[in-house]
């Protein structure tokens, strides 16, 4: 299964300032978690706006660019 939706992209400026949220929140919040308990972190590189969540499709299903 494809996971598609549709996606923009971030200023540079502004995915520096996500990364740097994201350290201060790790910060904050692991030494908290109860034992055992984990967060996966994305990437900062990976974040991005989601504007559509178009839904699981059948790898058969192609676009043509």
């Amino acid at each position: 299964m494809i996971r598609a939706f549709l996606a923009g992209e971030w200023s540079h400026d502004l995915l520096a300032k996500l990364a740097r949220l994201q350290q201060e929140l790790k910060r904050r919040i692991e030494p908290e978690l109860r034992r055992g308990a984990r967060i996966f972190w994305a990437q900062p590189a990976a974040i991005h706006p989601t504007f559509k969540f178009l839904g699981d499709l059948d790898e058969a299903v192609r676009l043509r660019g």
